[in-house]
């Protein structure tokens, strides 16, 4: 059994040990640098599209065919005349035209005598409204960067 005293003596003899002593930390700065920079090399050739492509930024684009214009990287097909472009669809607007005369059923008189693609309606002709999505396709594309002309 570890009586008292024991504990005391043991308790301070630890107390009567000196303290460590530590050596402050110095820092030592980086060694200082100066960027290196490396010139640009100037180019060799110039850098062109091959036939049948356009210069788009660093891109050379495939031309589209005929009724469609390059928009960005797609092919984008064009709205026929009588068409409206909006947001990727071609629009027609329904139309309405008097016919000068009214239909008569008994007679028949003035009756289906409207323009090709309008239908009759009395007095009048209309056409409905007609719309649809555009076709767009992607253009071939190639770095300008992999195409040289000398």
């Amino acid at each position: 059994m570890i009586s008292i005293v024991s504990i005391v003596i043991i308790v301070g003899s630890y107390n009567s040990a000196p303290a460590p002593t530590t050596t402050p930390a110095t820092i030592t700065p980086a060694p200082t640098t100066t960027p290196v920079t490396t010139p640009l090399a100037p180019p060799t050739a110039t850098k062109c599209c091959p036939a049948n492509y356009i210069k788009d930024g660093i891109y050379c684009r495939e031309a589209c065919p005929e009724k469609y214009k390059l928009n960005g990287a797609l092919c984008v097909q064009e709205c026929p005349e009588g068409y409206i472009d909006k947001d990727g669809f071609c629009t027609k607007m329904p139309d309405i035209y008097s016919k000068g005369c009214c239909c008569n059923f008994i007679t028949k008189e003035c009756c289906n005598n409207c323009k090709e693609g309008y239908i009759d309606q009395l007095c009048n002709c209309y056409s409905t409204g007609n719309s649809y999505m555009k076709s767009i396709y992607p253009a071939k594309s190639l770095p300008i960067s992999s195409t040289t002309c000398t």
